[in-house]
């Protein structure tokens, strides 16, 4: 074993997500304002959902909420993957009609108030 020192990094995964959403959400917006893009409504469409979704699993993150999909075996969770081993996370549907979903409550991810 080596005695170099480890480097840790802070990194936080909401703040990663709300720049994802941010960005999605800025790319939809220009696309639809380019007078050059003629199938604009569409991609508009895209980008907001994936921006809505990022959001949303911000807020989750922050609220502590495992927003990926398992099933509860006897001792612990067994989390759902795609077929390239990525975790299958909430699409916005599930996201928005859970119960632990509430409008008013964005506000506090958006603006970055709260933890």
């Amino acid at each position: 074993m080596s005695n170099v020192k480890r480097i840790r990094r802070v990194f936080s995964v909401k703040e990663e997500l709300l720049k994802k959403s941010r960005e999605a959400a800025l790319a939809a917006v220009q696309i639809f304002n380019n007078p050059n893009v003629t199938f604009k409504s569409e991609t508009y469409v895209v980008l907001m959902i994936i921006a809505w979704t990022y959001l949303l699993h911000a807020y989750y993150r922050r609220k502590k909420v495992d927003y990926r999909y398992f099933t509860q075996g006897e001792k612990r969770k067994h989390y759902d993957r795609t077929k390239n081993g990525a975790f299958k996370h909430w699409e916005l549907e599930k996201c928005g009609f859970s119960k632990l979903c509430h409008a008013s409550s964005l506000n506090s991810v958006t603006l970055g108030e709260g933890g």
